[in-house]
Order: C-alpha cells, then sequence, then structure tokens
C-alpha cells in the first residue's frame, strides 16, 4: 500500500521527505478532523434533542397551571393564547391543547405521534392534555449548522497548523537536510574540497542532526585521510616498484617502460642512442671491500650518469647489479663525445671512508631505429655492443653492429656445441713448458686445453673457457685435462724425469662435492712419488663467492694428497696478498702476471713490483714463475732479480703431449751430452 502511494507521489514530484511529511500532516489533520466532526455530530444530535426537550418541558411546567386553570374555568381565549405561545418554539412544529370535554386547540401541523404529551389538572381533577410534536428539521438544521462550524473550524486549524507545520520543518530541518545533501553531492576525495558541514542556527543546540552533521564530518575527515595516507602509499608503492632502492634511479622494469615511451614519442625521423654501461672490476671491489662498499660505489655511479644524463636530456635506469643504460637523443661526434665523458667520470677516483678506489667502465651504444625498433631488442644489441668492449680490454665504449650480432650468435652455436666437444674428441690437451731462469732447462709445466671445431676452426682458449664457465662444462673439461697430466706424469716418472704439472682450475672445480675423491681416485691408480701435481687458480677461485665450498678443507685434503696450489696472475687482483697470507701453507708456487713481464727491460716500476713479489715468495718460502717471457733481455733482468722459474714463448708456445715429449727428450739429450 505504500509502494503504492509512493509511486504515485513520485508521477507528481510529490516524492521528497518534505512534501511526504507535509501530505502526511495534512492527511491526519483532515483525517482527525473527521473523526472529531463525527464524533461531535452524534453528540451534538443527542445533545439538542434533550436539550429541546428539556425546554419545552419546562415551558409547559411554567404554563400549565395557568393553562389546567384556563380550561377548568372555560377561558378559551386564555387557552388559545397559552397553546399559541408554546408553538412559538423554533423547533416546535405543532401544539395540541385538549380539554376532558373534548375541545381542542391547535396550532402548527402535526406529523406522526407527538414527540412529547402531558396531563393538565386543577384542584386535582383532570381537565385536559397538551401535546407537543418538535420540528426534526429544524433541529436536524442546527445540529448540521453546529457540525459545518465545527467542521470550519477544525479545517482551518488543520490548515493552519499544518502551514505553521511546513514552515517549522522547513527552518528546523529541511533547510538543514538540503545542506547536507548539498555538501553530501559536492563530496569528493580531494585536499582543495575538504569542506565541513556547518549548520545555519545557534552553535549551543545539539540534536540528532548535530549528530548527523558530527558523524558525516568526522567520516568526512577519516575518509580524505585515509585515501590521502592511501595515495601516498600507492605512490610510495608505485615510486618503489619504479625505482631502484639502492640509487633510487629507473629500475630494470621502469626503464624498459621509459625506454618504450621514448620509442613510442620518438618521431618518424627522429632517432636516439641507448648507452648500456657495465663496471668493470666492481666485482673485485665488492669482493674485498664487501658489499656496503660496493652498494656505495653504486650510487656514487648512479649519481655520476643522472647528472651526465639531465644535462643532455636523457634517462638513466639500473639494469641490474652494476650494469646501468642511458638514452640519449645523439649520435655522431656528440655521441662519442658523451660516451668518452661516461669512461672518464666513472674512472674518477672513489672515496668511500678511508679508502680510495678506482675502476672503469665498458659502455655498448645501439641506434634506435637503425640497430632496432623494439625496447629489448634495443638493450639486447647494446649489450652485446657492451660485451664487444668488454672483450676488447674493458674501459672503452662500441657501437653495435651486424657483425657483433654475427659474433653473438656463433657463441650461441659454440655454447651448445661444448657439450659433445669432448665426446666427438674436439678438444685436446697441450703441454707449455716452465724453465729455470738460470739455465733454461725444463722443470714442469701447465696444460692448457684447445678446442678444434670443425665448422670454425682453432677456438681461442679465452673465450670457450668462459663459454665453458658459464654452461657449466668447465668441469668436465678440467677433469679431462687432469686426468690427462696425472697420467703424464706417471708416464714421465717411469722415464726418470723430475716435473711438476699444474691444472687450471675454476672456482666451479672447487664446488664439486666429489672433487677430493676424483683427485684420489686418479692419484691411486696413476700414483706419482718423484713428480708433483699442482692446481694453478686464480684469486676469484679462492674466494668462493656461492659460499658452497669450504676451500680450507679443499686445500688440507689436496695437500694430504700431495697437490699443492699455485696462484696465477698474480699482483692483478685486489687482494691476492690477503689470500696468500690466509693460504701460505698450501700454496707452492706464485705466478707472476705477464703484464709485470712485458716492459720489465726497460720500466722500473715493473722492476720494483716484481722484486717485491720475489721477496714477499721468498720470505713465505714460495717460488715464483714470471709468465709470458719472449725475449733473452726479460730472462735476464728476470735472472738477475733471482726469479726462480719462468714461462713463455722463449722456450716453447704450448705444445701438444707428444711434442711436449719430444721438447723434453731433446733437452735431456743436451744435459746427457754436456755431461
Amino acid at each position: 500500500m505504500y509502494a503504492a502511494c509512493y509511486r504515485l507521489l513520485k508521477q507528481f514530484s510529490l516524492h521528497s521527505l518534505k512534501a511526504r511529511v507535509v501530505l502526511a500532516l495534512v492527511v491526519s489533520s483532515l483525517f482527525a478532523t473527521l473523526l472529531a466532526v463525527t464524533g461531535f455530530s452524534v453528540v451534538q444530535y443527542y445533545k439538542v434533542h434533550d436539550q429541546i426537550q428539556k425546554d419545552v418541558e419546562k415551558n409547559i411546567e411554567l404554563v400549565s397551571a395557568s393553562l389546567s386553570e384556563a380550561l377548568w374555568s372555560f377561558k378559551e381565549e386564555t387557552v388559545q393564547y397559552m397553546a399559541s405561545g408554546l408553538s412559538q418554539s423554533q423547533y416546535i412544529a405543532a401544539t395540541e391543547v385538549i380539554s376532558e370535554t373534548g375541545e381542542r386547540y391547535l396550532y402548527g401541523v402535526k406529523s406522526g405521534p407527538p414527540s412529547l404529551t402531558q396531563d393538565l389538572t386543577h384542584q386535582q381533577e383532570l381537565v385536559g392534555n397538551v401535546d407537543i410534536w418538535l420540528d426534526r428539521k429544524a433541529i436536524n438544521r442546527y445540529v448540521i449548522d453546529s457540525v459545518l462550524f465545527v467542521v470550519s473550524v477544525y479545517v482551518v486549524s488543520a490548515v493552519l497548523v499544518s502551514f505553521i507545520a511546513i514552515r517549522v520543518i522547513g527552518y528546523m530541518l529541511s533547510r538543514h537536510l538540503s545542506n547536507i545533501v548539498s555538501h553530501m553531492q559536492s563530496f569528493k576525495l580531494d585536499d582543495s574540497l575538504r569542506r565541513e558541514i556547518v549548520l545555519n542556527r545557534a552553535p549551543y543546540i545539539e540534536d540528532e542532526l548535530s549528530e548527523i552533521v558530527n558523524s558525516y564530518n568526522r567520516l568526512g575527515r577519516e575518509t580524505q585521510d585515509y585515501f590521502k595516507a592511501k595515495r601516498q602509499y600507492e605512490k610510495h608503492l608505485t615510486y618503489q616498484a619504479n625505482h631502484d632502492d639502492l640509487t633510487g634511479i629507473a629500475n630494470r622494469r621502469y626503464g624498459l617502460h621509459l625506454l618504450e615511451e621514448k620509442i613510442r614519442s620518438t618521431s618518424i625521423d627522429g632517432k636516439f642512442a641507448l648507452l648500456f654501461i657495465d663496471l668493470d672490476g666492481f666485482k673485485d671491489i665488492n669482493d674485498t671491500h664487501h658489499h656496503l662498499v660496493g652498494d656505495e660505489i653504486l650510487r656514487i655511479v648512479s649519481a655520476r650518469l643522472l647528472d651526465i644524463g639531465n644535462v643532455y636530456g636523457g634517462f638513466v635506469a639500473r639494469i641490474g647489479g652494476d650494469e646501468f643504460m642511458l638514452a640519449v637523443e645523439l649520435d655522431g661526434i656528440q655521441l662519442d663525445a658523451l660516451a668518452k665523458n661516461l669512461l672518464q667520470r666513472i674512472k674518477e677516483p672513489y672515496g668511500i671512508a678511508n679508502d680510495i678506489l678506482n675502476l672503469s667502465c665498458s659502455i655498448g651504444i645501439a641506434m634506435y631505429p637503425e640497430d632496432a625498433d623494439t625496447a629489448t631488442n634495443l638493450i639486447a644489441n647494446a649489450d652485446t655492443a657492451m660485451f664487444q668492449a668488454k672483450s676488447s680490454g674493458k674501459s672503452q665504449y662500441k657501437t653495435f653492429s651486424a657483425e657483433m650480432f654475427e659474433d653473438l650468435v656463433v657463441k650461441s652455436r659454440l655454447k651448445a656445441a661444448l657439450k659433445d666437444a669432448l665426446k666427438n674428441e674436439q678438444i685436446s690437451v697441450y703441454f707449455q713448458p716452465i724453465f729455470a731462469i738460470d739455465d733454461a732447462s725444463i722443470v714442469g709445466f701447465e696444460a692448457l686445453c684447445r678446442w678444434n671445431h670443425p665448422e670454425y676452426g682453432s677456438i681461442r682458449p679465452d673465450i670457450f673457457i668462459a663459454l665453458a664457465e658459464e654452461t657449466g662444462d668447465v668441469v668436465e673439461i678440467d677433469r679431462f685435462v687432469l686426468e690427462k697430466v696425472v697420467k703424464k706424469l706417471h708416464k714421465l716418472e717411469q722415464t726418470g724425469a723430475r716435473l711438476f704439472g699444474t691444472v687450471n682450475f675454476c672456482p666451479l672445480d672447487f664446488e664439486q662435492t666429489d672433487l677430493i675423491d676424483h683427485m684420489a681416485g686418479l692419484l691411486e691408480r696413476y700414483p706419482l712419488t718423484l713428480n708433483r701435481l699442482e692446481v694453478e687458480v686464480t684469486e676469484r677461485s679462492m674466494i668462493n663467492e656461492s659460499g658452497n665450498a669450504n676451500i680450507p678443507l679443499i686445500l688440507q685434503n689436496m695437500e694430504k694428497l700431495g697437490v699443492k696450489i699455485a696462484i696465477d696472475d698474480f699482483g692483478t687482483g685486489y687482494s691476492a696478498l690477503s689470500y696468500v697470507k690466509h693460504y701460505r701453507s698450501f700454496i707452492s708456487k706464485i705466478k707472476v702476471d705477464r703484464v709485470f713481464v712485458r716492459d720489465i727491460q726497460h720500466d722500473t716500476a715493473d722492476v720494483a713490483l716484481v722484486n717485491s713479489i720475489l721477496s714477499m715468495a721468498k720470505g713465505l718460502g714460495m717460488t715464483v714463475v714470471a709468465e709470458g717471457i719472449e725475449t733473452e733481455k726479460q730472462r735476464d733482468v728476470l735472472s738477475s732479480l733471482g726469479c726462480q722459474f719462468g714461462q713463455g714463448y722463449l722456450i716453447s708456445k704450448p705444445l701438444p703431449i707428444d711434442e711436449f715429449c719430444d721438447l723434453l727428450n731433446v733437452q735431456v739429450d743436451l744435459a746427457r751430452q754436456t755431461h
């Protein structure tokens, strides 16, 4: 029922709260008026009838004595006068006096039985009676007039009350509700529109509206505070998702997004360069000075790159680890100048705590759209160019070319071919003699492996060993070389030769849990008593980056097998001395890197460095092997410094096993002839 009424009101646009309240007041007032009028009419009807009857009876009582006496004394005129007087009332329709003798005195018009009858007596003698007929129409008209008056009063009162109620409701409720609704409709989650509802009335008034407004204002404040905190949190999350935590610059994901946006915003004729930057030597610093120093270096590098990027209007991102990228709208001479500037800025010393550290970077450059038209391909090509720069000696920049991509494809194919290289007997072992500096006699050798690929021919060792380390095949290759060396030392020992043979191990070799068991098995099958097996390692192998190898325990077990350690490329690491000191009881030889031998005959700095290494080795009870000896002058200088052993093309390049044995036999024959 209510729903039907509401729909009807809605059709006439009377469905607002104010309209419905007013209509409810009006209807309720009219309904109350109807009930009141009905009750009043009933009561008034009976009340009027009763009152008229009482008035008639009272009038009869007043004249009954005189009327009885007039009838008794036959005073006809007096009777007529009195009967006529009784009928003068507006509510009496007819009056009739009847004497005992039968005379009738009628005034008015009779209708139906009399409404009132009363006997007339004089001196206790019945002389007649009087009958009264009441005028029902007149009485009803009186009642109706009274009811209409009351109805008019009630209706006027109801309308007046409704009008007053409308004004009161509008002043006390509707205007405040409209104000609240207006604020609710204009509410926005914006700090600039942070308005609260203020009721236009005395502030000391406290009622339900005050509670609604206070609750709304509080809800608005809390909602805005919540969304403000939410926006700040989302902004923080977005920043964290898009920026590197350590350096504050764009991370890989956001950098890729910026690069894609850069590609989309570049015009058809436009172009830009992507520089892929990789730090040289950062790993050594990170390992020797711990990660906090490495983190600070990354922050400094990022700041330097950001400064340069801002100058050239580009953006910088950290791709991962020590790799960064920089996108700038430059080419030609300007791009070359930028690359050189970058190389110089990265080379600037890094003062951290009490240390002054140095490192460089390798840069690869790819151009959009010449080299690639997508973000991922552009990064991949710039990375390829960077790898070429690093492979070419580091601290330089290279621009991507199709030939680089072909090299990358070749390396990918070589990685796949490495799996079957040993099985297909493509890898062989070469021996490079290690000789005594004073008389050039061969005292040992370094075992080196060579790969002769059926399609690409001889593969450079630095290339395929690096690929083997990436694929994990280096372990199988190193064990292949180890077995060849142990077998050859065992066989040479049977001829009376006293040599030492060194085998190169990489960090991955030391992580193999069966390393000691494998070496013990080989030495058990091919025992050595005169000759010695040495494992040649770089400082990187001793660092144990992954933490999966217990280096001291491995070295102890190797020593029990009679196997010693030779440190390769000594002097090129950042902490070679600390590792020599830590593992000095397991190290038999230190191999001086060729970089210190190359110019030793005319560079006093090289002489001083080699002399200090020799002094340190003598104090620790170790022997020294100088690598890369190619001239007699180099040998003479080393001999004058007291270096014991050498290795290089002066005596021989790396030789196949059979040719090495031939060289060894020739030397033995010469020695016999001398004696």
